[in-house]
């Protein structure tokens, strides 16, 4: 299986944000602005400028893309308060968040990602959000890794819900199936798609659709 960083390389170039521990957005690159540009004349019906630096410090960004920042700090304090548990009870363990905002009937796909401090530090010192236009084509491409895995009809439902990032929980509601049944398929399908958690699960429906 490729490394995250080749996985990465092979995708479309995704949209990149950069935040302080202030929330002030401190790197945007050309995808992400675009993006941002576009959420900005939906809510506000005016034309954004398309030129500039990637400087973010004068970018709109919605409050519904800053609010991941805390949302993120408080999902890695959840993470660090069930360090004590089981594997069993901590199997949905992840060091990030994701978001789907629709916007003048865009769909897109946000991912917070905490970024360490480099002098070895306990905490995250800045936060990286990625933003991908998110289109019909998941549905086929969650089918087209089911059929290549072989996966039955309810294990691709459930795949279908951890790409979109979705809690167990969440999934058990959609699907009216308990929360247990969603464990039962999601340990299925890691064991038939070879890997050992859902982080990888992700990266491996990525890599199969290349």
């Amino acid at each position: 299986m490729d490394s995250y960083s080749d996985i990465i390389k092979k995708r479309a170039m995704a949209g990149v944000m950069i935040f302080n521990a202030g929330k002030e957005l401190i790197y945007v690159n050309s995808e992400a602005k675009k993006v941002l540009q576009k959420l900005r004349e939906a809510e506000h019906g005016e034309i954004a400028g398309a030129g500039g630096s990637d400087n973010g410090s004068r970018a709109y960004v919605p409050e519904e893309i800053l609010s991941l920042c805390d949302e993120l700090k408080a999902h890695i304090e959840e993470q660090k308060a069930e360090e004590g548990k089981d594997r069993e009870e901590r199997e949905e363990k992840r060091d990030f968040i994701y978001k789907n905002i629709v916007s003048n009937e865009e769909d897109y796909f946000l991912r917070a990602i905490p970024m360490h401090r480099i002098d070895g530090a306990s905490g995250a010192s800045h936060t990286m959000i990625t933003v991908e236009r998110f289109s019909t084509r998941l549905t086929a491409d969650i089918q087209k890794v089911g059929t290549k895995f072989e996966l039955t009809k309810r294990e691709t439902q459930v795949l279908k819900g951890v790409a979109r990032g979705k809690s167990n929980r969440d999934i058990s509601v959609v699907l009216f199936i308990s929360e247990h049944t969603v464990k039962d398929h999601v340990r299925n399908i890691m064991h038939k798609m070879g890997v050992n958690n859902r982080s990888l699960l992700i990266c491996r429906v990525f890599e199969s659709n290349q």
